[in-house]
């Protein structure tokens, strides 16, 4: 396993519960910066790849989608809303709007 998996598992371990602690730098047994050094020629290069429905909004990066829906009955109105959804213990602001015209409802989202 390389350096960062190693550190990575066992700080997964420690959040369960274990009773491991990580080792301070100089330890005995600690990665030195020799260790971190040869691990950065060694690793992969990532790359980050866009998805054809993000956008730069505001200095965020948003996720927007578009999508309409047939339902049934009939309902002529709009609704337009900002606020936030949690999610994981984090907060994301989200805005939306619905658009509804006899059975047919258009909506956009925004997650910002």
């Amino acid at each position: 396993m390389s350096l960062y998996r190693n550190i990575h598992a066992k700080r997964k371990r420690i959040e369960k519960g274990s009773k491991e602690k990580m080792r301070k730098k100089g330890a005995k047994g600690a990665p030195t910066d020799k260790a971190f050094k040869q691990a950065a020629k060694t690793a992969k290069k990532t790359t980050k790849k866009k998805s054809s429905r993000t956008s730069k909004k505001r200095g965020w990066l948003c996720m927007s989608n578009w999508s309409w829906h047939w339902y049934m009955g009939f309902n002529i109105g709009f609704e337009i809303y900002e606020g936030e959804i949690k999610s994981e213990g984090l907060t994301y602001p989200v805005e939306y709007f619905l658009i509804n015209i006899g059975p047919l409802r258009i909506q956009k989202g925004e997650y910002i």
